[in-house]
């Protein structure tokens, strides 16, 4: 009977020897990966510079072309705003625009109200 046992015991220790030995070669792997892109990495900023340079003129461009699109909006809204200002009295009936004449009057002509300097 103890044969077995001893057999069983054997197996389970080749068994839990075979995890760690898998384990490793993991850990092993998982190593070699981060050496491999750390040195990648060190590769590009030797051949291309930093980070912080290479990044900078890209992000700067996409903040002005922001800023240019955004200003144009708002300049687009304020000039859009001010011709619907000026033209509001044109579209009611009966309103005259400002600097229009009533009908019937002369340009430059005084009304009964109005006083001549």
């Amino acid at each position: 009977m103890a044969e077995p046992r001893v057999t069983e015991q054997r197996t389970n220790q080749q068994r839990t020897n075979q995890q760690r030995m898998d384990q490793d070669r993991v850990d092993d792997a998982v190593l070699l990966e981060s050496v491999r892109v750390h040195r990648a990495r060190l590769r590009a900023a030797f051949v291309h510079g930093e980070l912080r340079a290479r990044r900078s003129t890209t992000d700067n461009v996409k903040r002005l072309v922001g800023s240019v699109v955004v200003a144009a909006v708002v300049c687009a809204g304020c000039a859009g705003y001010s011709f619907f200002q000026a033209n509001a009295g044109a579209a009611r009936p009966g309103a005259t625009a400002p600097g229009a004449t009533a009908p019937g009057t002369a340009p430059g002509a005084t009304t009964a109200t109005e006083v001549a300097p």
